[in-house]
């Protein structure tokens, strides 16, 4: 906004000197140009909140969690409203005060004797103002391209086992403890004959959920320096039906979870923990949980169940024990979509047992998926903001430029009258728009590589240096700042000198 009616106020330097001379005060002055950059504004409020309320029906869909938050969060209060309008007021009384240091600078004589013609320290001041927009924009651009690429380097990233295909959900069993591992096993069964099915297992909890932990050590004791490491309470084929990798030795058996054997399979986070670089199969665990000592029968590859974007916690996997609530999560791999599948596996459970509930029901691979929603809604808002920034800049070196072709327009004429040729005009304007986008280019990567760096821990798969970024906010900048400068200077190339002389 500065930087046009900056440029707006230039070109009309010589109109205002002549107001000036016929009598007008300083404050009639900045009267209009307040009553002028208020009504911009007021028509920018007016849009920015058009904008929104068309936007409403559209990001919920875009962005599902917003929905989580409540439709009255999503409308604009009357707060933001009134911000809105403060800063209309505040933008459009610092635009009016152009004129003022404007005054200071040049007098009624100078400005009815050179109509606006000239390089001036101003211009100058003017095109340090766009150089540094464009670095600022290009600040945004590449910190949103990180991101952007951040998310899909987590959205295509391995998590150790193969969530397409699983569905998730939680049965309420009976409560007497010495029946609810053959009643899981049972149900299990049931769920096993509803079409579609491939294999059934069931846990403690969620693949995707948090459990408990417990101090585990290799040595004869434990004490208060040894890992506490996650247990996950799994029957057999928990880790086939999530399609781990078994690296070496075997998973958990049928008959080790009904007789609650004291075995455990470990993942290599725990193993690197417990034994370093030693093979942990066949070696005992002495774990806090009931102060028992594990027999470890194998070795399974990290899972990053906690997100895409996160690494693989240690974990051990234990025979399932009931004696946490009557709850069991069920985890299938099946060839049925969720809309289907659960309906059916809730019919057969029903008909077996009445007292059955599922609830929770819900796709493994969307589940993983969420985890990195965090990362998509920064990518767009990030996004939003650096590709509205670019707009707003190249508006602002359009303006720019084009406000000095229209006050260095007599000037243009006149070389173009003694035979100066379009194309040399033509290079004369491109190259001096060029050279303010170089700068920008220069201050912008220096800002980008230090506002990367301090979001290193933000990203993931890339290193905040990530080259193929930079290039692609770099490029999208030029190519965009060059089109805002072909603008003008394909108008000054086409100048008539003719015209322009007896305007002159």
């Amino acid at each position: 906004m500065a930087s046009l009616f900056l440029a707006r106020a230039l070109v009309r330097q010589h109109e205002r000197a002549v107001r000036t001379a016929l009598g007008a005060s300083l404050r009639h002055v900045i009267r209009a140009q307040f009553a002028e950059s208020l009504l911009v504004c007021l028509a920018g409020l007016a849009a920015a909140v058009a904008l929104n309320f068309a936007a409403l029906p559209i990001l919920p869909q875009v962005l599902p969690e917003l929905n989580e938050v409540g439709e009255s969060l999503l409308r604009p209060s009357g707060m933001l409203v009134a911000f809105g309008i403060a800063c209309t007021l505040a933008v459009a009384g610092a635009l009016a005060l152009m004129p003022i240091l404007l005054r200071r600078q040049v007098s009624v004589t100078s400005g009815l004797t050179s109509a606006g013609r000239g390089i001036s320290v101003r211009a100058r001041g003017r095109e340090i103002l766009a150089a540094v927009q464009l670095a600022l924009i290009l600040v945004l651009l590449a910190l949103g391209s990180l991101v952007g690429r951040s998310f899909m380097q987590a959205l295509r990233s391995d998590p150790g086992f193969n969530p397409a295909g699983v569905i998730t959900f939680r049965a309420s069993l009976p409560a007497d403890q010495k029946a609810r591992v053959a009643e899981a096993f049972e149900a299990a069964r049931i769920v096993a004959s509803v079409p579609g099915t491939r294999r059934v297992a069931f846990s403690f909890e969620s693949p995707l959920g948090g459990g408990f932990a417990a101090k585990h050590t290799s040595r004869a004791h434990l004490d208060t320096t040894d890992p506490m490491i996650p247990m996950r309470l799994a029957s057999s084929g928990y880790l086939e039906t999530l399609g781990a990798r078994l690296l070496r030795g075997r998973s958990l058996t049928e008959e080790e979870v009904r007789l609650e054997r004291s075995v455990a399979v470990l993942n290599e986070s725990a193993a690197r923990a417990l034994f370093g670089q030693e093979d942990p199969v066949g070696r005992v665990v002495r774990t806090g949980f009931g102060n028992s000592v594990l027999t470890i029968v194998g070795l399974v590859r990290d899972m990053r169940t906690a997100g895409l974007d996160r690494p693989a916690d240690p974990a051990i996997y234990y025979p399932y024990l009931p004696y946490f609530g009557s709850g069991v999560v069920f985890v299938v791999r099946t060839t049925e979509p969720l809309d289907l599948f659960i309906p059916a596996v809730t019919r057969r459970l029903s008909a077996w047992n009445a007292s059955v509930v599922v609830r929770s029901g819900r796709s493994l691979e969307a589940g993983l998926r969420a985890t990195i929603r965090p990362r998509l809604r920064a990518g767009y808002l990030l996004g939003a903001f650096a590709l509205l920034g670019l707009l707003i800049g190249t508006v602002g070196l359009y303006g720019t430029l084009s406000a000095d072709v229209s006050r260095h327009s007599r000037d243009l004429g006149i070389r173009l009258a003694l035979g100066a040729s379009a194309a040399s005009i033509l290079h004369e304007v491109v190259g001096r728009g060029a050279r303010l986008v170089a700068v920008g280019v220069v201050l912008g990567t220096a800002g980008s590589a230090g506002a990367a760096t301090s979001i290193r821990g933000h990203l993931f798969g890339i290193a905040p240096w990530d080259g193929a970024s930079f290039v692609t906010a770099v490029t999208l900048m030029v190519v965009a700042a060059m089109i805002a400068i072909l603008l003008p200077a394909l108008r000054a190339a086409r100048i008539d000198p003719a015209v322009t002389l007896r305007q002159g």
